[in-house]
């Protein structure tokens, strides 16, 4: 009963908390953001994602945002120290990693409920994952974010699709 009366009073608490997936999908992942968003209180910067992939060594990809102007090469070195420092002073990662701090660039992933409010009438791409892993890929103009879903203009047919179905979600070009 609680809950609903949160989310009555305070709608984005309960989307915020399923976008929370978006910006860092594994628990290594979800591990590494809870460590390295204090990095960022108190400055304009901000988490887009982390992604780490398994290769010959971890890659460890985190994206920044700044919500007033593009990122630049002078924040991507800036935070790359500061973020590498931490994963090796927390030891956050116990074995070889590489770290690519970066901009989200041109088809920039779409991980925070504002990052679809600002892109409303775009073109995207969504992905989205059932309850029996089977991925469905969605393309259209972003038209509307309502409550938990997000409507997807596809040849002027609205298609609802809810964001905890999300998996991922880019911007198209």
């Amino acid at each position: 009963m609680l809950t609903k009366i949160i989310r009555a009073i305070c709608p984005f608490f309960y989307v915020n908390r399923i976008m929370i997936n978006l910006i860092a999908v594994s628990g290594i992942e979800k591990y590494l953001l809870k460590n390295l968003n204090p990095v960022f209180f108190g400055t304009d910067y901000e988490i887009v994602r982390v992604k780490v992939y398994e290769k010959k060594e971890k890659i460890v990809q985190v994206m920044i945002d700044h919500p007033m102007r593009k990122i630049d090469i002078n924040d991507c070195a800036k935070y790359s120290r500061i973020v590498s420092n931490l994963i090796d002073e927390k030891n956050l990662i116990s074995d070889d990693y590489s770290l690519e701090l970066s901009s989200p660039g041109i088809d920039r992933p779409l991980t925070r409920i504002k990052d679809f409010h600002n892109n409303k009438g775009n073109k995207i791409k969504i992905t989205t994952v059932n309850l029996e892993n089977e991925k469905k890929v969605y393309k259209g103009i972003l038209a509307d974010i309502i409550e938990k879903s997000i409507l997807l203009d596809q040849n002027k047919n609205l298609i609802p699709i809810e964001l905890d179905k999300i998996s991922d979600a880019k911007l198209l070009f």
